[in-house]
C-alpha cells in the first residue's frame, strides 16, 4: 500500500519475508526526481530504514555483528502513460 503523506513523500506498507519469517513493514519513501528517457517517463524513489535480524529468526552473532540492519532501496519506475 502506498499513501501520499506530503510533497514527494510516501508511506509504504508491505510484507517482507526472510528465512520463512514474514513481517509487515511500514517506511517512508521520497520521490527523488523524474524525467524522460527514450520517450518514456521515469520516476525515481529512495528510502533507508532499519530492520532487526532477530525478528526474522537470525540470532547468530547478535552480540558481535549486531541486530540492526540498514536497508537502502532505490527504485526507478516507468511513469503512467498519458
Amino acid at each position: 500500500k502506498v499513501e501520499a503523506i506530503g510533497d514527494d513523500r510516501y508511506a509504504v506498507t508491505g510484507e517482507m519475508t526472510m528465512r520463512g519469517e514474514k513481517k509487515e513493514l511500514r517506511f517512508e519513501m521520497e520521490m527523488t526526481g523524474e524525467g524522460e528517457q527514450r520517450g518514456t517517463k521515469k520516476i525515481g524513489f529512495e528510502t533507508t530504514f532499519s530492520i532487526k535480524r532477530s525478528e526474522f529468526g537470525m540470532d547468530y552473532g547478535l552480540k558481535g555483528i549486531g541486530d540492526d540492519v540498514r536497508v537502502t532501496m532505490s527504485i526507478e519506475a516507468n511513469g503512467a502513460k498519458g
